[in-house]
């Protein structure tokens, strides 16, 4: 009898363990997209951040040339209001890109950027604080499984300000880098 009852289970332990499988498989599959996805929106952010250097690197040009005696004083003016148009859009992709690095830059590349800052450091503001748990918020909701950053590698790339050791874990005065 207990034979039986046995052969009775065995498609049911077969059906278990092949759901089990399946959810196994499926599950493994969602995990490696989402390796996928973060790194392509990596890459597409270090390609954005190393964008924002070539435009640096034009307006540093065009306003070395904005100096150039030979021309004449419109001329002049003309290539310093495009440096100026350059800077402005620098400024604005730059913060963006910058932006995008704090929550899904990969820790080593946070890292490395905030170390890179801190050679020329720029207070942060009181309530700094605030502003790096909002950021860390979002980089542990986006990478929940990536290394955690210092308070102060976060403020670098985020507010772009280095916390100064009177603020204990960091400090806040916005500058743009």
């Amino acid at each position: 009898m207990d034979i039986q009852r046995f052969e009775k289970l065995v498609p049911l332990i077969v059906a278990i363990i092949s759901a089990t499988a399946l959810l196994g498989g499926y599950m493994y599959q969602k995990h490696k997209e989402r390796e996928a996805d973060i790194r392509k929106t990596r890459q597409e952010i270090y390609v954005e951040y190393l964008n924002t250097l070539e435009i640096e690197r034009l307006a540093n040009t065009k306003e070395e040339a904005s100096n150039d005696q030979k021309l004449g004083r419109k001329d002049r003016q003309k290539i310093r209001a495009e440096a100026q148009r350059l800077w402005d859009k620098w400024e604005l992709e730059k913060g963006a890109a910058t932006n995008k690095l704090a929550i899904f830059g990969e820790t080593a590349v946070v890292q490395a950027l905030a170390e890179h800052w801190r050679k020329k450091p720029t207070p942060c503001s009181d309530g700094w604080e605030t502003n790096v748990a909002f950021f860390r918020a979002m980089r542990e909701s986006a990478l929940p499984k990536e290394k955690r950053l210092s308070d102060e590698d976060l403020a670098e790339l985020a507010l772009r300000c280095t916390p100064t050791p009177q603020q204990g874990d960091g400090g806040v005065t916005s500058k743009t880098r």
